[in-house]
């Protein structure tokens, strides 16, 4: 597993995914979740969109509609080589920075 601490007293990864997972207790994350975890972290990029979510999802786990903390890795490395596809920062960095975002970021109430 990949566990970032955004910073000093900040949630890891696994308890933020936990924080958007909408599915079966917060155990299971849906893609609107992931999209809107990625758009409030501010990660979404032209190639880090919505439809490739969708496609990181069917890679990861053909046919699902969820995706457990355990395939949470999987997930940032698809995310992470879309990211990098805009920011061209490495493929490394990019993974670094894309949890570093979505771990420090807290759901907003809905409207």
């Amino acid at each position: 597993m990949f566990s970032v601490m955004a910073a000093a007293g900040a949630n890891s990864i696994e308890e933020t995914f936990k924080l958007y997972a909408s599915e079966k207790k917060g155990t299971e994350i849906t893609v609107k979740d992931v999209t809107r975890w990625c758009k409030e972290a501010k990660v979404l990029t032209q190639n880090l969109d919505m439809p490739n979510i969708q496609k990181a999802f069917d890679k990861i786990k053909s046919g699902s509609r969820t995706l457990t903390v355990n395939e949470l890795d999987k997930l940032l490395n698809e995310l992470s080589a879309r990211y990098n596809e805009d920011k061209k920062v490495g493929i490394s960095q990019a993974k670094i920075d894309v949890t570093r975002k979505l771990a420090a970021t807290k759901p907003k109430p809905a409207a």
